[in-house]
């Protein structure tokens, strides 16, 4: 049995690290994931010193008109003018736009891309169904579907290369991936940018191009700048009419593209949340991470989630220390977890950052619930214990109040104590069978205990035939000494039509005797330390059982410490000196007679 009680708490810790982990599993809240995320992966490099954005910004169609207007063959001049001089002219240039179907101005375009082998234009699948995430965070390509792509037009797609510029928003709008190749109709195509670093290899003494490492091909974004920053002012305009030497691109990679909010190619960026980063600066900053070998790897949710565990396990020993040493080992080891995300995020490895404080939060609501249960499991407990000794109503009054009367070793208080017995009641078993003598006994102590709690005492104990009362214990009690002389006669009275019920059933009379005392006693939990009971002790209560030893068959005798408090509120008579057991002095006996209700009760100080 002790095995079992001391495993119980693990098996419901583990059933909540079980549900804990199946909630993350489910990703509920990414959007608030990646908001800390993003900060923690945010830019720290700068742009590439060979790449280059030249826009086509709003001081462009300022000075050429819409987008729509421009004639094909004013790209063509842009190339020809970055082309010029062979010694100058850049590696590579990526043109981000497309350029499908057939127009008048084609043949400048044409031209050009025949003419020069460093250029690579943009293509764009055709993906008809959205992105989602693995349980393993990554995304998959068995989740998307591709139904095609659009090449630039003929002969662009011919004598040049391209790559599909398709954009990959997540769960919440921002733009984290890129897909890096795809095949539709028996062939492979590579992303812009893949394609750019590609022929930039190719045309200049860096490494050979070879896919970075990662489980699928679509891969994070190891943003290394916030937007605005490859543009530098480099307009279109301004680089046309030569107001920026061509000779500045010399060897390096130029990507030509929208730089203007009506050209609808601008998206938000964990780079920078507020401000929408153009289509050529996304792929200006995939190409400088290819170039500079930077990778962002997300590590799967499940090594996260083991990464987490220790802090949870410790988090849980630690939950009934000081809230202090809690406090402070919680922030610790969540500083420490965002710390180590940090420090991995410089690497190319991404943790989420939101688990350890979802997880310590989470444990705390877990550890407040199983409290709360356990504790109104306990009160329960407690309230049917006390229930046996006290009213319903007072049960609960020493819950709520956390009363500390009934502690062990007890308190000392002034409190009036109720003896009552059944006169007579051994030669009347001797004369029923057992179930008669119990059926008779059920119903007297039913009688004297609800008379007792209807009148805010306490049954202390039931002895035999016996019944013991505390009036003022454990909780205080208004007026209690009234109240316990009370208590006795309405038990005597309530005797008199249950002696006529029991006699009709079994031949008998039943008649009581009472002792009612006041004065000061030891009350509280007294016993061995493996069996306490709730009761008082001390002369107070040996007296109020010398009464009710004294008693006559439904007679209530008082003691003249009762007789001095009452004497104007009841009616009472001496019936003389009586020598009490353990009493050295003769005991003046005073037996009620009446109450006197109308009077005004006086509460006892």
């Amino acid at each position: 049995m002790k095995h079992n009680i001391k495993w119980k708490p693990n098996i419901r810790f583990l059933l909540f690290l079980c549900a804990f982990f199946i909630i993350c599993l489910s990703r509920p809240l990414s959007s608030i994931n990646y908001l800390l995320q993003d900060y923690i992966c945010r830019p720290a490099a700068k742009p590439g010193a060979k790449i280059f954005v030249i826009g086509i910004d709003d001081k462009s169609l300022q000075k050429y008109g819409p987008w729509n207007s421009w004639p094909r063959s004013r790209i063509a001049g842009l190339i020809e003018l970055l082309n010029s001089d062979a010694q100058s002219r850049p590696a590579v240039i990526g043109i981000d736009i497309m350029y499908y179907g057939s127009t008048k101005d084609d043949g400048p375009l044409f031209e050009v891309s025949s003419a020069y082998d460093n250029l690579v234009f943009a293509s764009e699948l055709s993906i008809s169904s959205r992105v989602h995430f693995n349980a393993d965070n990554t995304y998959s390509l068995n989740h998307i579907t591709i139904d095609g792509i659009s090449l630039p037009q003929s002969p662009l797609s011919e004598t040049s290369r391209s790559g599909f510029t398709n954009v990959l928003l997540d769960n919440d709008g921002m733009v984290r991936h890129y897909l890096l190749q795809a095949q539709t109709g028996g062939n492979i195509y590579h992303n812009f940018a893949y394609e750019i670093y590609r022929l930039y290899t190719e045309r200049t003494s860096s490494p050979a191009a070879v896919h970075p490492a990662g489980k699928t091909d679509i891969r994070r974004i190891p943003y290394s700048t916030s937007p605005g920053e490859y543009g530098n002012g480099l307009s279109f305009v301004d680089v046309l009419e030569k107001r920026i030497p061509s000779a500045l691109f010399k060897d390096s990679i130029v990507i030509i593209g929208a730089y203007a909010s009506g050209m609808m190619d601008s998206y938000y960026t964990p780079a920078d949340r507020g401000v929408p980063m153009y289509g050529a600066e996304i792929n200006a900053n995939i190409v400088q991470a290819f170039c500079e070998g930077k990778s962002a790897e997300e590590i799967p949710l499940y090594l996260q989630l083991l990464l987490l565990l220790p802090l949870l396990v410790l988090y849980d020993y630690l939950y009934k220390k000081q809230n202090w040493v809690k406090n402070c080992v919680l922030l610790l080891s969540t500083a420490g977890y965002l710390l180590l995300a940090a420090v991995l995020a410089r690497l190319g490895y991404i943790l989420d950052p939101l688990y350890p404080a979802a997880g310590s939060v989470l444990l705390y609501i877990y550890r407040v619930i199983k409290d709360y249960v356990q504790e109104n499991r306990e009160r329960l407990k407690t309230l049917d214990t006390l229930r046996r000794y006290v009213s319903p109503e007072i049960a609960r009054v020493l819950l709520e109040k956390d009363n500390q009367a009934i502690s062990e070793g007890g308190t000392k208080r002034h409190i009036a104590v109720l003896f009552v017995d059944i006169r007579g009641f051994t030669p009347l078993s001797e004369k029923l069978p057992p179930e008669a003598v119990a059926d008779i006994l059920n119903e007297y102590l039913t009688l004297t205990s609800s008379v007792i709690f209807s009148n805010g005492g306490t049954v202390d104990k039931f002895i035999g035939d016996a019944t013991m009362a505390l009036f003022n214990a454990p909780a205080d009690l208004d007026d209690y000494v009234y109240r316990s002389v009370k208590t006795a006669w309405e038990i005597i009275e309530g005797s008199l039509s249950l002696n006529k019920s029991i006699f009709s059933k079994y031949g008998v009379n039943v008649r009581l005797g009472i002792g009612v005392n006041c004065g000061e006693a030891v009350v509280g939990s007294i016993g061995a330390a493996f069996r306490m009971d709730y009761t008082a002790i001390g002369d107070t209560v040996n007296t109020a059982a010398r009464l009710e030893s004294n008693a006559a068959p439904n007679q209530i005798l008082i003691s003249p410490e009762i007789y001095a408090l009452l004497k104007e509120r009841i009616s009472a008579v001496s019936i003389g000196k009586r020598q009490l057991k353990g009493k050295a002095q003769p005991t003046v006996l005073y037996q009620v007679l009446s109450l006197n209700p109308d009077l005004i009760i006086h509460k006892e100080k």
